[in-house]
């Protein structure tokens, strides 16, 4: 996101360095009256982003990533959801409910199995996914900040391995009804630790 291109926040943050620390509370709050909301945040990655890349070179592994993102764009519509961006590899969304998010990456992850027989195996493609449940910063559905992309990012770049899904413990009791199966986990982030659950691979 290219700050500029929102021109009241980008004169409120610009404004911060004039002020004393006293006065930053009214510039933080302003921006959180301005973009405030609460949402289910879903981040996916694929994985073996290095490996690939050596092997067969960036040109290939775009040609990944467009398959990625086609499957993603359609599921994310489908599910009542916002596709906020695509980062590289990474994809970025928000749902109004868990329920939501989780459903779609189910159906994410069954399509882009069965799309992955359709091709040779090194154009397989293996899905990261992390979910959260909270307050953010939605900046026009152009980008996202907060705690809840931040450890949804977490758990889908630095954590899972391929097709897992994990939720935190906040997403998790979100959950209207607890259909599928998760094994709750303890994972360090930053040496941090964080209440996480696994679904249950399909």
């Amino acid at each position: 996101m290219n700050l500029i291109e929102h021109p009241r926040l980008y004169r409120l943050l610009g404004s911060m360095a004039d002020l004393t620390p006293d006065l930053w509370p009214q510039v933080e709050q302003d921006v959180w009256a301005m973009f405030e909301q609460t949402k289910a945040v879903l981040v996916t990655d694929m994985s073996h982003f290095s490996k690939v890349t050596k092997k067969h070179g960036i040109i290939y592994y775009l040609g990944m990533i467009k398959r990625m993102q086609d499957i993603i764009a359609m599921a994310v519509t489908k599910h009542n959801g916002t596709l906020i961006k695509f980062l590289a590899d990474n994809s970025f969304s928000i749902f109004n409910t868990v329920d939501d998010a989780l459903y779609c990456i189910i159906e994410i992850n069954k399509k882009m199995k069965i799309d992955n027989l359709k091709t040779p195996e090194i154009w397989d493609i293996e899905l990261c996914t992390g979910i959260d449940f909270g307050k953010i910063l939605n900046i026009n559905d152009q980008d996202l900040f907060g705690d809840a992309v931040n450890l949804a990012s977490k758990l889908g770049e630095d954590t899972a391995e391929p097709w897992d899904v994990l939720l935190t413990q906040r997403a998790f009791s979100m959950l209207s009804q607890h259909q599928y199966t998760f094994t709750q986990l303890q994972v360090m982030q930053s040496d941090v630790s964080i209440d996480t659950y696994k679904l249950a691979n399909e």
